[in-house]
């Protein structure tokens, strides 16, 4: 089977836009987050051990792991002060982001994926205007596929994410056969 993952898109051509939260439409949020966590953590052994596994982690293999470790800090439930403050979120919202959501693809229908905590996709969906927001540990699960395939509007889909699990998201889609293209962007 020829893959229909393609990397040339036309603004006007893209009926549903996917756009990871972390990285891609703001920044590092949910690390930020974590980081001003740590006095409130410090004192756990589980955390300290955490925090010592991450730093070897990203020193040894990059990114590669990040979604793992997040899943695993999201399991023991370490303590983590979400903002309410809207301004908070605008702040840190991408330039380019705001652009393309707000006037290049105002007229497709926007999906945030992400595996941050509800509260933080809330604040960029009710920013952004985005009509689905789909909360998830592994982007690439086929019931998380499923769910998109059944989201998306239209045949033309555009991805936008920065990490090789935001690609194999796309690789995904585009094996569906009810998507005629899907189309991945690394960040805006």
């Amino acid at each position: 089977m020829a893959e229909k993952i393609k990397r040339r898109t036309d603004p006007s051509s893209i009926e549903t836009i996917i756009v990871d939260l972390d990285g891609t439409l703001a920044g590092q949020i949910t690390l930020e987050l974590v980081l001003r966590s740590i006095p409130e953590n410090i004192s756990k052994p589980s955390f300290f051990v955490w925090l010592l596994k991450c730093g070897v982690s990203y020193l040894l293999y990059g990114k590669k792991y990040e979604s793992s470790l997040w899943s695993e800090h999201l399991g023991n439930d370490f303590k983590i002060k979400i903002p309410q403050n809207p301004s908070f979120y605008r702040r840190r919202a991408l330039p380019q982001a705001m652009k393309a959501l707000t006037s290049t693809y105002r007229n497709a229908m926007k999906i945030l994926i992400t595996r941050t905590k509800k509260e933080i996709a809330e604040q960029y969906r009710n920013q952004f205007s985005f009509d689905y927001v789909i909360l998830t540990r592994n982007k690439t699960d086929p019931e998380t596929i499923k769910k998109l395939e059944l989201l998306c509007r239209g045949k033309n889909v555009l991805i936008i994410g920065d990490s090789k699990e935001d690609r194999d998201l796309a690789i995904a889609l585009a094996r569906r056969n009810s998507l005629n293209a899907v189309y991945f962007r690394s960040g805006f």
